[in-house]
């Protein structure tokens, strides 16, 4: 059974006089395996994906992994990382070795698994995200959506039960979004359970079941997706952009499809356009 993460009352502010989070209360898997933290800048996604790590503290209220709240010593904090991994906006924070397969060993290698263990999980790491071909590569010759990879087989290859994605398309292009897009896809479909912030809301329509929208460091509204982006104040108070699917469905009277798959399948909007361009 995978532990849930609760947040109980939690504020926290990097110093007495600014708060970045204000009374939050969440109960993350009891909604689907992809949960989306959207909001404009500046609202607390970040931050709050920190203190679920264990990365900021909480100045009060408790986060909870399973069944018991979270400590802060150093022993508590590795164990939980083994079971929860965040892959941050930037992967240049994340990747330290100047080679793809040592820096994706290094925290197997900290734990002091046995060697064959160790390369057991990194076959396994690299065939599952597709990089076999990037393992013997120099980090510094990777584009923005490989070091993503790498940095996505630097958590999984630790087997968490839950990661946490911090802007997880943030630099890519078209083709790095799809890829995403796809990866994230595989990933639920292997029981991890994921919990994304990102800007791009058309992304996190598609890849997300539930939704915390935060503005001002506060929760202003949850829900399943067909309901956060039918709930226009909460979206004009976020400064969110509607998804595409969404307004196809509100302006011209579509069903509200779940992706980009489900509507292009639709035999009535293949209908649609054929009547239209006529």
């Amino acid at each position: 059974m995978i532990s849930v993460i609760k947040l109980e009352h939690v504020n926290f502010g990097y110093d007495s006089q600014s708060q970045q989070l204000h009374d939050i209360n969440i109960d993350f898997g009891k909604f689907g395996y992809s949960i989306g933290l959207v909001g404009p800048n500046g609202s607390g996604k970040s931050t709050l994906l920190k203190n679920i790590v264990g990365l900021e503290k909480p100045t009060s209220g408790k986060i909870y992994f399973g069944d018991k709240a979270i400590k802060y010593d150093n022993r508590s904090l590795r164990k939980l990382r083994t079971q929860l991994g965040m892959v941050f906006q930037n992967s240049d924070n994340q990747i330290f070795y100047p080679n793809v397969k040592e820096d994706v060993a290094f925290v197997l290698r900290n734990l002091k698994l046995d060697e064959r263990e160790i390369e057991k999980r990194l076959d396994w790491v690299f065939k599952s995200l597709g990089i076999e071909d990037l393992q013997d590569r120099p980090v510094q010759y990777l584009s923005g959506g490989q070091k993503k990879r790498v940095a996505i087989a630097g958590v999984l290859v630790m087997r968490p039960s839950w990661i946490l994605m911090d802007e997880p398309t943030a630099g890519l292009d078209f083709d790095g979004k799809e890829r995403m897009k796809n990866l994230i896809k595989q990933l639920i479909s292997d029981g991890i359970q994921l919990v994304i912030s990102s800007h791009d809301m058309n992304f996190m329509y598609e890849v997300c079941d539930y939704f915390y929208v935060l503005s001002d460091g506060k929760i202003i509204t949850e829900g399943k997706k067909e309901q956060v982006f039918e709930d226009d104040q909460a979206i004009r108070q976020a400064k969110l952009e509607v998804p595409y699917i969404v307004r196809l469905h509100r302006e011209i009277g579509l069903p509200l499809y779940n992706d980009e798959e489900q509507l292009f399948a639709d035999q009535k909007l293949r209908d649609f356009v054929s009547e239209y361009g006529e």
